[in-house]
């Protein structure tokens, strides 16, 4: 007869558990429920599962619920965990065993990919405890802060950029580079989505699946997206092997191309980042690019590129009334 984690309930304020598989009341007092629950344990014993089956757990409900590329981005890191603390008890898990072991499986990495890895942890180990499965100490993890991704090229050097994209390579950086497109947006464009001045992914295909997605495209590039869904195929951008670009392909393009610009920060997100920087350097409202951008709010391009927008003269205004 196991005795499982305690946990508490908000609704009635007490601190319960499961004994086989059914919930027992203990109290209001952590301290006393902590008793309480100690006695169970010395009487029936206690099912404690292993860092190990939790992570199995996590990711089995992660491959029945979520997208499919959230699981391949959680997967290989969480085994990794699992593997290193196999006998492990979940509930023995602390921070400074994750910091040891993140250390040293990812020696090399930066502080962005240090917060992703311990996001992914701490919400494999939360939905543990949402369900009764275990109480954590690595429910919530410090994280480092992210590095932000500031780098762009002025406009000036966006003709330098596309002299080195040839073919169906220009066509897809191109695309980024005037309309501010996400990578992973730009590649899964399909004629169905195209309303002769824009694109437009319904709530399901588009990042975070909560609305849909409008890129907006400039009249200079609209006949080229004409003639590209012109010759019967379905996706706007394909590559040279006639097939729709993956993300190892632009990838390894944005690769190429940071060795021929000289730029060790470029990668395909600059385009975005450089559409957004000169639209806002230009004087373009706040509001009107974070639309562009799919953005819910204004705040990450203020963050980004508040420092660009040409608002000295408003700033002189308002401080001499």
């Amino acid at each position: 007869m196991p005795v499982g984690a305690i946990f508490f309930r908000k609704q009635t304020r007490t601190y319960y558990c499961k004994i086989d598989g059914k919930q027992v009341r203990l109290c209001a007092c952590r301290e006393e429920a902590e008793r309480m629950h100690a006695d169970y344990v010395a009487a029936y014993g206690c099912k404690r599962p292993t860092v190990s089956q939790v992570v199995r757990m996590f990711l089995e409900h992660s491959k029945a619920r979520k997208a499919k590329a959230t699981t391949a981005r959680r997967e290989p890191v969480l085994m990794k965990l699992g593997a290193a603390y196999e006998e492990k008890l979940a509930d023995c898990l602390t921070p400074s065993d994750v910091q040891i072991w993140l250390k040293r499986v990812y020696p090399d990495a930066g502080p962005t990919t240090q917060a992703d890895i311990l996001t992914m942890i701490s919400t494999c180990f939360r939905w543990a405890e949402r369900n009764r499965e275990v109480t954590s100490k690595v429910n919530k993890l410090d994280k480092p802060p992210r590095q932000q991704r500031e780098f762009y090229l002025t406009s000036d050097r966006w003709p330098e950029l596309l002299g080195h994209c040839k073919g169906p390579m220009r066509d897809i950086f191109e695309f980024m580079l005037f309309t501010g497109a996400r990578p992973q947006e730009a590649r899964k464009l399909q004629r169905r989505h195209w309303q002769s001045d824009r694109f437009t992914l319904r709530a399901s295909e588009a990042k975070g699946k909560r609305r849909s997605r409008v890129i907006y495209v400039p009249e200079s590039l609209t006949p080229r997206i004409d003639e590209l869904l012109t010759d019967g195929r379905d996706y706007a951008f394909i590559n040279s092997k006639g097939r729709p670009w993956s993300k190892d392909a632009i990838n390894n393009a944005s690769r190429r191309l940071k060795a021929k610009l000289g730029e060790p920060e470029f990668c395909a997100y600059t385009c975005r980042h450089s559409f957004a920087a000169n639209k806002v350097a230009n004087g373009e409202e706040l509001a009107i690019v974070a639309q562009l951008l799919g953005h819910e709010s204004v705040d990450q391009v203020y963050k980004r590129y508040g420092h660009l927008a040409k608002q000295h003269d408003r700033l002189l205004a308002a401080v001499n009334r």
